[in-house]
Order: C-alpha cells, then sequence, then structure tokens
C-alpha cells in the first residue's frame, strides 16, 4: 500500500538553495509493528544548535544521543543517524555515531 505524505523535496538544487520544491513524496506505508509515525525534519531542524543532546546512563559505558524535534527528542539509533546526516550531508564534517548507545528503553 502506498500513501502520500507532505514534505518539501527539493527538485532543483543549486548553490543557493532550492529553485523548484515539490510539496509531496510517494513512500511505501510503514510496517506499524516497527514504525510508530512519520515525521519531516527540516535542515532548521537538523542544524538547530541544541542537538545533539549526549546522556551517560549508568548502564553503559557509552553517551546515548538524542535530537531535538519540536518538543521531543529523537533517540539513537534513528537520533544518530540524523545527526550524523546533518553532520557529513549539510555541515560537510566527516563524522561517525557507532560508539554512541540506544536508551535503555530501546534495547527491548
Amino acid at each position: 500500500m502506498k500513501r502520500t505524505i507532505n514534505y518539501p523535496i527539493c527538485e532543483q538544487p543549486d548553490i543557493y538553495g532550492c529553485k523548484s520544491v515539490s510539496f509531496y513524496q510517494t513512500i511505501q506505508s510503514p510496517n506499524p509493528d516497527e514504525v510508530a509515525s512519520i515525521h519531516p525534519f527540516s535542515f532548521d531542524d537538523l542544524v538547530n544548535p541544541k542537538s545533539p543532546n549526549l546522556e551517560k546512563i549508568p548502564e553503559s559505558n557509552r553517551q546515548v544521543l538524542s535530537m531535538n524535534y519540536e518538543h521531543d527528542r529523537i533517540f539513537a539509533p534513528t537520533g544518530a543517524m540524523l545527526y550524523q546526516f546533518r553532520e557529513v550531508a549539510i555541515l560537510n564534517k566527516h563524522t561517525q555515531v557507532g560508539h554512541y548507545d540506544q536508551p535503555v528503553f530501546a534495547w527491548q
């Protein structure tokens, strides 16, 4: 089953930004057992100076990474992927995220 979600797609990128933007993208519907919801992330969301958050937890010697999104947080592994995309694709920085951990609630 396919469904349409509304978020901007840059169709004609150039060094100054987007010349043409469409506001639709057809995607496969996610498996509800694996995906609770889908949320568009803008470049402004990704380069938010208040992200990423790094926390120490007693259950691991690795830090837990999360990204701020609106009034919520997106944790690793998804948050780590968003952070790495921001650093590599937008800010042109070599960044690895394999050393970050997931929060305990994601271990089940």
